[in-house]
């Protein structure tokens, strides 16, 4: 098994997941928090060889602590799972410039994705927050080559690229 993805590896990934949770009991909106699930997704679709299962409970368990309809992550992060894996040749040889660049495009679908979702659900009361979700999308843009640089050991994953 691949260092990054060990029982530590997600404990410490659950426990950052509900940090906006803390953070909005505080009174700060979640749009404003990062989706950290979507950029180790992507990450970590990239350079190691995750189970698609991984991704399915990760995002029923995001569901569950966000109170979204249940699937909704799940089906989210098993599709960018299943997108980036299909481009991982490509893409863990890129330059970091061409990474963030399919983030970027990847945001902004599971953005639309995710709008459609709720839209439906909600039977559209989340409509007129299009400023909330441009504003989120560019906290994510933001916040991806962070996250990447704290997860990303060049040594470890050169070594095991695929």
């Amino acid at each position: 098994m691949i260092k990054s993805t060990n029982i530590g590896f997600w404990i410490v990934t659950a426990i950052a997941t509900l940090v906006p949770i803390a953070l909005a009991r505080l009174g700060i909106d979640l749009y404003l928090m990062p989706q950290i699930e979507v950029g180790i997704t992507f990450f970590l679709s990239i350079y190691t060889r995750p189970k698609t299962w991984i991704f399915f409970l990760y995002g029923l368990f995001i569901d569950v602590a966000y109170g979204n309809p249940l699937g909704v992550n799940a089906l989210i992060l098993v599709l960018l799972n299943y997108i980036i894996a299909k481009f991982k040749p490509n893409l863990s040889k890129q330059s970091m410039r061409m990474i963030i660049i399919c983030f970027i495009y990847s945001i902004l679908g599971i953005s639309f994705l995710k709008y459609i979702i709720f839209t439906i659900y909600y039977a559209s009361e989340i409509a007129p927050y299009y400023s909330d979700i441009l504003i989120n999308i560019l906290i994510n843009i933001l916040f991806y080559p962070l996250l990447h640089l704290l997860l990303s050991n060049r040594k470890h994953y050169k070594n095991h690229e695929n």
